[in-house]
């Protein structure tokens, strides 16, 4: 099986690593005052709070879409799902939740179920009004969102 692939080019904006440094100076000042009040835990807070900054920033940079012989791999920060070629019946572009902003949907349906569901993903569209409110969304040009919906529309099982 071939390895995930994004298959759209993206520059990540870098402000989140900039959060993630502020974060560190700021867990290394609360490891200073936690030395000063409890001197044997106080060497366990820097260490826990880089690997959690780390996982968390880490999970932020690598949040979008993927597709490989398998599927299509959604990743969120919290979260990542990998829906089976057999499952994915269309790709489409249509209006984000809770923002003004479009957004990449796919349509699933379970093997045996014949109700279908539309699962968003982090791709919007760039030069939506709203897009940039989401720290998360990776935004896309018009042409390459076309791109990986066509993609992922290749591989669909068709709509009965």
């Amino acid at each position: 099986m071939r390895p995930w692939a994004e298959p759209y080019e993206v520059h990540r904006d870098h402000t989140m690593f900039t959060l993630f440094l502020a974060f560190l100076a700021l867990i290394m000042v609360g490891a200073f005052v936690v030395e000063a009040r409890e001197p044997h835990i106080g060497w366990l807070v820097p260490p826990a709070g880089l690997a959690v900054a780390g996982v968390y920033a880490w999970r932020i940079s690598t949040v979008g879409v993927a597709v490989n012989d398998h599927g299509v791999r959604l990743r969120r920060v919290w979260r990542t799902r990998v829906i089976p070629w057999s499952q994915v019946e269309r790709a489409w572009v249509g209006p984000a939740r809770r923002q003004s902003a479009e957004a990449m949907w796919i349509t699933v349906r379970e093997p045996g179920e014949s109700e279908r569901r539309d699962v968003e993903t982090l791709l919007w569209l760039q030069g939506a009004k709203d897009w940039s409110n989401s720290r998360n969304a990776v935004p896309l040009s018009p042409a390459r969102m076309a791109h990986v919906v066509e993609l992922i529309n290749q591989r669909a099982r068709p709509l009965p």
